[in-house]
């Protein structure tokens, strides 16, 4: 039986924020002028399709409008391809040594996509005014410079890597969110756009 459309767009629609990913350890690595680890950026980029193809299968309020396209779709099968992603680049990174660091994403994914109850107070990482944006920026920077400590680079040469790209995926996280004003104002979710308007985020 062939796979529903709308459930294609939905296991296609993070393909190339995973392959940025992996073209973004690289140029990490280049920067702290360390051996090439292709194996490190592959199961990094399929972190990172984890954690955006698991945004859109958890489906939030605001998708309804900014995701229109993926209606339809069959969420189980985006939480199971999700899973074997995750557990594939998960193994790899403990390969490397690395044990902490895929979790820390897939922890604040969750918490940014459908947050937790506690105690009666509902956190979730995506209300607040430029949270989204700084929380985007801050997981993927902290995982980006997590992969390359793998590398014997100093301390300082991770912070530079950490800083670069925290930077840039805050920068990268407003521009997307201009095409996505409609849906998060119905959602109530306050970004830079919706607060500030198109002129102020742009000089910001």
């Amino acid at each position: 039986m062939a796979i529903h459309t709308p459930t294609l767009r939905l296991l296609k629609a993070s393909i190339l924020v995973a392959l940025s990913g992996f073209f973004r350890l690289n140029i990490a690595f280049l920067f702290l002028r360390a051996k090439p680890n292709f194996l490190a950026y592959i199961a990094g980029g399929l972190v990172i399709y984890t954690i955006y193809t698991l945004d859109r299968a958890l489906e939030c309020k605001e998708d309804t409008v900014n995701r229109c396209e993926l209606t339809g779709s069959k969420k189980g099968i985006g939480i199971l391809v999700s899973a074997c992603t995750f557990c594939i680049g998960t193994f790899i990174l403990f390969i490397e040594r690395l044990f902490i660091v895929p979790f820390l994403p897939l922890i604040i994914g969750y918490l940014y996509s459908k947050g937790v109850k506690i105690m009666g107070f509902d956190l979730k990482l995506k209300g607040g005014l430029g949270v989204k944006n700084i929380v985007v920026a801050l997981t993927w920077g902290v995982f980006i410079a997590g992969i390359t400590k793998s590398t014997d680079a100093s301390i300082a040469s991770l912070f530079f890597v950490f800083l670069f790209f925290s930077i840039k995926v805050f920068i990268n996280s407003v521009i997307y969110d201009f095409k996505d004003v409609e849906g998060d104002s119905l959602a109530g979710i306050r970004t830079l756009p919706v607060q500030l308007g198109e002129k102020n985020t742009i000089a910001l």
